[in-house]
């Protein structure tokens, strides 16, 4: 096997599944509305987009290392006949950054498009009440939602939904039940 194709081959893929990711981040719902109705895309939750988009790009830049390295010649020789295009492509990539960072059109309609997608996923009827509710046991959120505990564990149990005890968190009970978390909330604040 040939390394240095190997490393061409690699870069390519890894660069497609970095554009992948970065599209499925760029429109997935904010956080607390991700793991509160445990969206997923691919059946991938917001946690593994994070985490695969991270890796493949610390793998990119490594690979980019290498790459630069197996074709150092060929780089050299092209920066040096092409130095009209080289620093012009460094003055650019500087004002996109600085316009990025300045918030300036058109990388600020981009953004705002983004955040339109985002704020797009709020739903009175989705939206936790809580940040992060997902993550509380059982006895904190009847706590912040004035619920009673012993009503809460009855209506619980009256739609069929499985738990130790109250000090188990809504994400686990979510998980053994395959149901949303949001579903967890709704029945014991409303009984169904």
């Amino acid at each position: 096997m040939k390394f240095r194709r190997f490393t061409s081959f690699f870069l390519f893929f890894t660069f497609i599944v970095m554009c992948f990711s970065g599209i499925v981040l760029y429109i997935m719902p904010p956080g607390k509305i991700a793991y509160w109705i445990d969206w997923r895309f691919i059946n991938l939750n917001k946690t593994h987009w994070n985490a695969l988009h991270t890796i493949f790009s610390y793998i990119f830049v490594i690979i980019s290392f290498f790459h630069i390295v197996f074709n150092w010649n060929p780089i050299r020789q092209y920066l040096i006949k092409n130095r009209k295009e080289l620093f012009s492509s460094i003055a650019l990539s500087i004002i996109i950054a600085a316009f990025t960072i300045l918030n300036v059109s058109p990388f600020k309609q981009v953004m705002d498009f983004r955040e339109y997608i985002h704020t797009s996923w709020e739903n009175k009827k989705i939206a936790p009440s809580i940040p992060h509710g997902e993550l509380l046991p059982l006895v904190k959120l009847c706590k912040m939602i004035n619920v009673d505990v012993k009503i809460a564990a009855e209506r619980l149990k009256s739609n069929g939904i499985i738990f130790s005890d109250m000090e188990e968190r809504v994400v686990d009970i979510a998980k053994v039940n395959k149901v949303k978390p949001v579903k967890i909330y709704y029945i014991i604040k409303n009984g169904k």
